[in-house]
């Protein structure tokens, strides 16, 4: 499965939009409020119409708050007005074959329409009998992870009527971009018990080991210690540590690779150690550097890519050092007015001025701000006469003092502008 193009109307903050994806990896950049999360969203809408051919998998159905909304102010009481039909339309492979299909909500109480999803729907009910068949079908992976998926906990694991031997439980609660840490403990620890029970390494196991290693930097090899009764990582220099202590940024970096591979393992178990780079699919991800210091931004995505290189990545980021790691056309900018963007060159700093709009990033806020104030105060010390009555030069006393407030950490450059201002004929003292 891969997304080449897709269409938005009034969902969420979109009034109609089209994007166009690369075929393996996509950086999604842009202000607050620019659009990022809900182009996710509206993906995930599209990615959610494939299992309307398969049974005991929940679909993705367009919710009532996201539909496009506006404030209007035409009348005495202010109206919020919902726009209609919202629509997410899509072109896409699936199986190899060209699809392109719409999902749609036309109107208040209505449900989310599946008619221009027939195609999308009869592709997956072909591979579901498929895989039910014991043909050895290769079934695309599907998964959201969104902010929170370092501290929410998906609980609809516990009721799933999936069988945990179905090829489909790799789907569970797939689009609901949320992390289920107790359920991959819990994996991982029945594939380690049952490679000692048979006296061998599991290829599938071992496959997933890889993909962490990869994506682990330093962190190479993560196992379940029996007597512990938990997952334990280890250093390249034999340092033990429980995965549960990890930083924040290592234990999602840990989880969600430990997901992925999981999942194509789940859904396509004839492939074995070559399940993760052999699977196609499409993953989303919310803010790909979460809780990840620059350095391991820096290593991201193109750990990702080794790792899982038939996966379609769409992810969102506000870090200069992940749009750095794109390709040519991989950045999507939704900030009003930006053009296609090239493959991002130069230093973080030319990327924040570039690429993300930001004005001389190598300066702080407070340093522009010292800036204007010191200029400022120049300025005023120029406009100084002498026929300036006692109430302006009064006023201006006070304005010089307010300016110097920003410098007021610097003692030496504060005595210098005072020493400035006596020299402009201003005393100093009569400000206290």
């Amino acid at each position: 499965m891969n997304i080449q193009e897709l269409k938005i109307e009034n969902f969420k903050c979109f009034t109609e939009r089209n994007f166009r994806f690369q075929p393996q990896f996509n950086i999604v950049i842009g202000d607050n409020g620019a659009g990022k999360t809900a182009l996710l969203d509206a993906v995930s809408v599209a990615l959610g119409s494939f299992f309307l051919g398969f049974d005991r998998v929940a679909t993705r159905t367009i919710q009532p708050d996201e539909i496009r909304r506006s404030l209007s102010l035409d009348h005495e009481a202010p109206e919020l007005r919902l726009h209609y039909p919202a629509r997410v339309e899509v072109d896409a492979t699936v199986g190899g074959q060209s699809v392109r299909w719409a999902r749609e909500l036309r109107g208040e109480g209505r449900h989310t329409t599946h008619g221009e999803a027939a195609n999308v729907r009869a592709l997956a009910q072909k591979l579901l009998a498929d895989s039910r068949n014991g043909v050895e079908v290769i079934l695309p992976l599907i998964s959201y992870y969104g902010t929170w998926r370092a501290y929410r906990q998906k609980v609809t694991w516990k009721t799933s009527t999936l069988k945990p031997g179905e090829r489909a439980r790799g789907y569970a609660d797939c689009l609901t971009a949320a992390s289920n840490v107790e359920l991959l403990l819990k994996w991982f620890k029945t594939m380690e018990l049952g490679a000692l029970q048979r006296g061998k390494p599991s290829p599938t196991l071992e496959g997933v080991r890889e993909c962490l290693a990869v994506c682990m930097d330093e962190w190479s090899h993560v196992f379940h210690d029996v007597l512990l009764d938990e997952l334990v990582a280890e250093k390249q220099g034999g340092e033990k540590l429980p995965v549960r202590l990890l930083s924040d940024g290592q234990r999602t970096s840990l989880f969600m690779v430990l997901d992925i591979a999981q999942r194509a393992a789940t859904l396509n178990p004839h492939l074995q150690n070559a399940s993760s780079t052999e699977t196609p699919g499409v993953v989303l991800i919310d803010e790909i550097d979460l809780h990840l210091h620059p350095r391991w931004q820096r290593r991201v995505v193109d750990d990702l890519r080794t790792a899982f290189p038939r996966l379609q990545f769409i992810a969102t980021s506000h870090s200069p050092s992940i749009i750095q790691s794109a390709r040519s056309a991989e950045v999507l900018n939704l900030d009003p007015g930006a053009g296609p963007t090239p493959s991002p060159a130069g230093s973080p700093e030319d990327i924040l001025e570039k690429v993300m709009g930001v004005s001389l990033p190598q300066r702080s806020e407070r340093s522009k701000r010292m800036i204007r104030a010191a200029e400022e105060y120049y300025r005023l010390l120029e406009s100084v006469s002498a026929s300036q009555n006692r109430g302006e030069l009064e006023s201006l006393k006070i304005k010089l003092d307010e300016l110097i407030e920003p410098f007021s950490d610097d003692e030496a450059y504060v005595a210098w502008l005072r020493q400035k201002r006596v020299a402009a004929g201003l005393d100093v003292e009569v400000l206290g």
